[in-house]
């Protein structure tokens, strides 16, 4: 086994690896299983793969496209996430047509393994919602200026 790879497999026998994601991805909520669960998946990707795909979120902006989505989008983000941060979602909100924002508490980045039921609850919900096939205009908005760039914010 490669010498860093090596590492990453210690980190996580040694309990290493569950600390910094407990710190990172979770809440206060948390139970052993999904620690466990959340921190295996650091140590089954090849580190490259990983830096490559963070990397490549450090110039990316959509801020441009959100306006155009002429559907109903939920936006669900954990309210303690520390890599996400909710403020971002809250932005996507505003610049969505159609978007509402749903912060699941107690939850972090990782709240889809932590706070699962609520997370399907808010996701049944908006699947379940009545279709329309012509959506009205714009709906209301007491701020009807563009958000900010996400991606350019460090959101």
């Amino acid at each position: 086994m490669p010498p860093r790879l090596n590492s990453l497999r210690q980190s996580y026998l040694n309990g290493t690896n569950h600390l910094v994601t407990r710190l990172v991805s979770f809440s206060s909520d948390v139970t052993r299983g999904q620690l466990d669960f959340a921190a295996h998946f650091t140590v089954t990707e090849h580190p490259a793969v990983v830096a490559k795909g963070i990397l490549a979120t450090l110039d990316w902006d959509e801020s441009g496209t959100l306006g155009d989505i002429a559907v109903p989008a939920a936006i669900l983000v954990g309210r303690e996430d520390r890599l996400t941060v909710p403020d971002a979602s809250r932005r996507m909100a505003e610049a969505i047509t159609w978007g509402s924002l749903h912060e699941i508490t107690p939850a972090g980045h990782s709240g889809i393994v932590e706070e699962a039921e609520a997370y399907a609850s808010e996701i049944e919900a908006a699947a379940t919602r009545p279709r329309q096939d012509h959506l009205p205009g714009p709906r209301p908005r007491n701020d009807t200026s563009r958000a900010p760039s996400i991606g350019q914010s460090g959101l």
